[in-house]
């Protein structure tokens, strides 16, 4: 199966991160490319945050010490499962740039292992037009 995959990832949320990680992990395996588009979520991605960052949605709290443990025991993380997808497949990650300038962020403030850019919303639309599969996380 291949093909492109395009995902506008909103929320800083570790079950979303997750979410998106796991996502690209399988488009990369089923040989198609993944295109991600970092709003919000851009705040986890900054150098120096990201392997701290575990912030859990509200609607997750109540779940958060057995996710926690459950993936430490398998040393797993969205980070890890993100920079393995990158390793092995065309995984590209592009900050939102009116976010980021709204956060007062620049290229050099996101973990370069993870971030490849900074660009604005056109660039995800112009991903997604081309894209076989559009999610929004």
């Amino acid at each position: 199966m291949a093909g492109k995959v395009s995902i506008f990832l909103i929320s800083p949320t570790y079950e979303k991160l997750l979410s998106a990680a796991v996502i690209a992990q399988g488009a990369v395996a089923e040989g198609m490319e993944v295109f991600i588009f970092l709003s919000f979520a851009q705040v986890a991605f900054r150098r120096g945050e990201v392997e701290r960052f575990s912030k859990l949605g509200k609607d997750y709290e109540e779940y958060r010490d057995a996710a926690m443990k459950y993936l430490s025991q398998r040393n797993v993380s969205w980070h890890s499962m993100l920079r393995d997808a990158k390793r092995e497949g065309k995984v590209r990650v592009v900050a939102c740039s009116l976010v980021a300038d709204m956060l007062g962020l620049k290229k050099e403030d996101f973990d370069p292992g993870l971030v490849d850019d900074v660009a604005g919303v056109a660039t995800f639309l112009s991903e997604a037009a081309s894209s076989d599969v559009i999610l929004y996380i």
